[in-house]
């Protein structure tokens, strides 16, 4: 009888924990930071001023029209992206359309255009046994525009495309299938500007208002509690074959995975027979930090360049995956290069796109110009219909690397491997010039972790 009722007592703990981290898991458009570092210090408060962004109705051949006055659009950093083409938000709609930072206008419509043929677009699908091609129906198509590059498109190509543009949105209803909720955001942490941007694309501004909304932020604090110890170290390097090295590199692997878990190991297992002793902790406090809203980069890189002091932090962020642009690579973002076509992917909220980055300062020493160095790891998890990855069936692509560069640079041309280590510390990452501008635009979720 003891031993059933102490399996019960550890079979109701187990659950408590599964209910705990269940609770904990990031809500849509979320931001989530832990830090030790006081609230009271007149720099945190003023680094982080609560961001805003716009809400309200556009019409694509407005803007078409108005892309050759609005280019301030460019100069600071404003996108749009749609979501409902009714008097409600939503983000279910099968037609989706998004304005980059480049000014680069991406449809994902059931037009003429890039096909594209997986993710909920393989429904239908019809396998020719003798030549083996895919047949769908329907088809997504995805359409980019550059609206501000002049030097792109002849004029003749440039008045074909608006009349395009026009006639679409008299396809339906007098251009009310072309009109969405869009979202403007801004890289400047002020956000001068939005209400002039909005009103220059708002055809009739007495019946189709904008909605400014603030992004709160929502603050708790905990008070003598365990702090983990987080080490980083490089990926173990093969000298040959040998079942010491693959142990090496299986344990290396192991310990990757858990610094991205939300673990509680201080306890028997009743499945397993083995006891696994807890990780190096400390006391300390902690402040937790939330938002709630589309939160541009500048943002996230001025809670990076402020938090980066503590000892370690972990910085999580849930990108929006109904837009149809995830990736723009550095090559799109050079002079020239709006005529680089981001990757295809499948844009549904049935998917995943989020990455990780964990920093720590410990063992750490200043570099030369009193820069701050550290070590950081980023892992990311994407949706199997992303093809910036590679179409693959699985959802998280693990491509470790041992590169021991400054962090900016490592960031900007690596971002798509998961898993990145820099040993010895490095200069911490820089997310304002981010390769993937879009995805950070449309934060649907964002935790941090820190303490001192």
């Amino acid at each position: 009888i003891l031993d059933g009722l102490m399996h019960l007592v550890f079979c109701i703990i187990y659950l408590a924990l599964l209910l705990t981290t269940t609770t904990m898991t990031l809500e849509p458009r979320r931001i989530e930071i832990s830090t030790g570092l006081s609230l009271q210090d007149t720099k945190l408060q003023t680094s982080l001023k609560a961001p805003r962004y716009l809400k309200g109705h556009v019409s694509l051949s407005k803007i078409a029209a108005e892309s050759s006055s609005v280019s301030f659009a460019t100069q600071s950093g404003l996108s749009l992206l749609s979501a409902g083409s009714g008097p409600t938000f939503s983000t279910q709609e099968e037609d989706i359309w998004c304005i980059d930072h480049r000014g680069v206008l991406t449809l994902s419509v059931c037009l003429v255009g890039k096909r594209v043929a997986f993710g909920k677009e393989r429904r239908n699908k019809v396998m020719e046994d003798m030549i083996g091609l895919l047949i769908n129906n329907p088809f997504s198509t995805v359409i980019s525009i550059p609206l501000y590059a002049k030097d792109t498109e002849s004029s003749k190509v440039r008045a074909h495309r608006d009349l395009a543009v026009e006639e679409m949105g008299g396809t339906k209803g007098s251009g009310s299938w072309l009109r969405r909720y869009g979202m403007f955001l801004s890289f400047q942490r002020s956000g001068e500007g939005l209400e002039t941007a909005f009103e220059n694309l708002i055809e009739d501004r007495a019946t189709n208002p904008f909605e400014a909304v603030q992004v709160r932020c929502q603050k708790s604090i905990s008070n003598d509690v365990h702090v983990p110890i987080v080490q980083l170290t490089a990926r173990p390097k093969r000298q040959g074959v040998s079942t010491e090295q693959e142990g090496e590199e299986e344990d290396w692997y192991e310990a990757m995975e858990g610094l991205f878990e939300l673990k509680a190991n201080d306890r028997i297992d009743p499945f397993v027979a083995v006891y696994e002793p807890p990780s190096s902790t400390r006391i300390g406090n902690v402040t937790h930090l939330r938002w709630t809203g589309f939160i541009g980069p500048s943002f996230v890189q001025s809670l990076i360049d402020l938090l980066s002091l503590p000892e370690f932090f972990s910085l999580t962020s849930h990108a929006c995956t109904w837009a149809p642009v995830s990736y723009v690579s550095p090559k799109a973002q050079a002079p020239g290069g709006t005529n680089v076509a981001p990757p295809l992917r499948d844009p549904t909220r049935e998917v995943e796109d989020s990455w990780c980055l964990i920093m720590t300062t410990s063992g750490c020493s200043e570099a030369e110009g009193s820069k701050k160095m550290c070590t950081w790891a980023l892992a990311e998890s994407v949706g199997k219909h992303d093809t910036r990855l590679g179409y693959s069936e699985e959802k998280l692509f693990m491509v470790p690397s041992t590169l021991v560069q400054p962090a900016p640079e490592i960031l900007t041309n690596g971002i798509l491997m998961i898993w990145r280590i820099f040993c010895p510390p490095s200069s911490p990452p820089t997310f304002c010039h981010f390769d993937r501008p879009m995805v950070e635009l449309f934060f649907k979720a964002l935790t941090w972790f820190g303490t001192t």
